[in-house]
């Protein structure tokens, strides 16, 4: 996901998050995306993508979707 408000990215919501097409497109090509720590932004690594990771990124590509909502649902 994008940072709200930096490099473009719109602010949204809470629960909602950017993902912009440049970076769908970067982490198809590398196979890969980088993680970032919550507790600390200086510590990143590099994961390897899924398959599930990759389909889902090749159809935010191809629905030129870049607003995710997530919403979380309590256990029954």
């Amino acid at each position: 996901m994008s940072i709200p408000g930096e490099q473009g990215a719109p602010v949204v919501a809470e629960g909602e998050y950017w993902v912009s097409q440049e970076n769908t497109k970067r982490w198809l090509d590398e196979g890969t995306l980088s993680l970032v720590s919550p507790l600390d932004s200086q510590n990143r690594t590099e994961v390897e993508l899924s398959e599930e990771q990759e389909a889902w990124l090749e159809w935010m590509l191809k629905n030129q979707i870049e607003r995710v909502r997530l919403q979380v649902s309590a256990a029954p």
